[in-house]
């Protein structure tokens, strides 16, 4: 009965862990929330482009995703060490953009999650929303920045599925 049990407990586990979607990524580990599937590379614009008015997705990554309404996308960024700048040089002139583009900010902040540092900010315009994140640098000058794009209604689970993507983000090195 014991042996039961335990190949049952083994077999639940690696169901579980064969579930999770894979990200690709040089600078940090991610395991996806539970629920998110991949969009291929050559289906993001027209998913995107289908579901929202406008869209600040890249369509030249490689990370694509989708999770009960909401499209999700991040990517590593790697710069010049004279281009190396903390979160908080970053945040105000990303506002000012925002505020000159008319969108409407939300919220931004700076939070630690696993030792790594974010800048989040979550903004909209007609009922559309963008919850982007950038992680700090890190000593080799990369980042890994995404944003997840939802309607207006789905804001909450998108707050919530970055508060999980993040909590199960670590860095590499």
């Amino acid at each position: 009965m014991k042996s039961l049990i335990t190949s049952i407990i083994g077999t639940l586990i690696s169901v579980q862990a064969m579930s999770q979607v894979a990200a690709k990524s040089d600078v940090v580990n991610v395991i996806l929330p539970h629920g998110t599937s991949v969009i291929e590379k050559g289906n993001i614009e027209r998913t995107v482009h289908t579901n929202f008015k406008r869209t600040s997705i890249p369509f030249d990554k490689e990370n694509y995703f989708q999770s009960d309404g909401l499209i999700i996308s991040f990517w590593d960024d790697k710069v010049n060490p004279e281009f190396n700048r903390k979160l908080d040089d970053i945040q105000p002139g990303i506002l000012a953009v925002l505020k000159y583009n008319h969108d409407q900010v939300n919220f931004s902040k700076i939070i630690t999650v696993n030792g790594m540092r974010f800048l989040i900010y979550e903004y909209e315009k007609d009922n559309e929303v963008d919850l982007r994140f950038q992680s700090e640098f890190d000593k080799n000058n990369r980042d890994v920045l995404g944003v997840i794009q939802f309607k207006k209604p789905n804001e909450e689970r998108g707050q919530q599925y970055l508060q999980q993507l993040l909590q199960n983000m670590y860095h590499k090195d």
